[in-house]
């Protein structure tokens, strides 16, 4: 299967955000183009475009701020991924969710990276807002990069929950025998 690389600038930081997806081809997501497009075209001259920007909808970050704020995590980054449909340069519609999972890379930010590990437990995870429905995502985090699986598409949050680790030097001197 080809890999396909978006690169979309984040003027937030100024900083580049790569998102690698690793999935499908773009030729196996045209089974999940929504019927009434089918309907329209025909599906051989229909291009698909997987795109991950920084236009977020308000309400979506609120949702996903709420959530953060319960469960006391931090949102490195937010984002929103979107899979769109095109018929001669112009759109004619999005593919909400496949059949199968795609594979997402995306950086996390070097500032985040940036911790005491000999004292905290830093672990990553993905928030997906769909439908007004906010999801965990496990992610495995490799080589400074969150890996994660999704086949809904809409706004995603990069948040990371640190826990104290605890410490050898907790243990009581009434368990050393001297």
């Amino acid at each position: 299967m080809k890999e396909k690389e978006t690169e979309v600038e984040i003027t937030e930081d100024s900083d580049v955000f790569h998102v690698k997806v690793d999935g499908q081809t773009t030729d196996e997501l045209h089974n999940d183009i929504p019927q009434d497009i089918q309907d329209l075209y025909d599906v051989n001259d229909l291009n698909i475009e997987v795109v991950v920007s920084d236009d977020i909808v308000q309400d979506s970050k609120e949702k996903i701020a709420e959530r953060v704020s319960t469960d006391g995590q931090t949102i490195s980054r937010i984002f929103d991924i979107s899979i769109l449909v095109a018929c001669q340069d112009e759109q004619v519609g999005t593919i909400n969710e496949t059949s199968q999972k795609l594979k997402f890379m995306v950086d996390i930010p070097i500032e985040d990276l940036k911790y005491d590990v000999d004292t905290i437990n830093r672990e990553f995870v993905i928030l997906r807002e769909h439908e007004n429905i906010v999801e965990e995502i496990p992610v495995e985090v490799v080589d400074g990069q969150a890996i994660f699986e999704t086949n809904k598409f809409s706004t995603y949050a990069l948040v990371y929950r640190d826990t104290p680790k605890k410490l050898l030097n907790n243990i009581s001197k009434s368990n050393i025998k001297t």
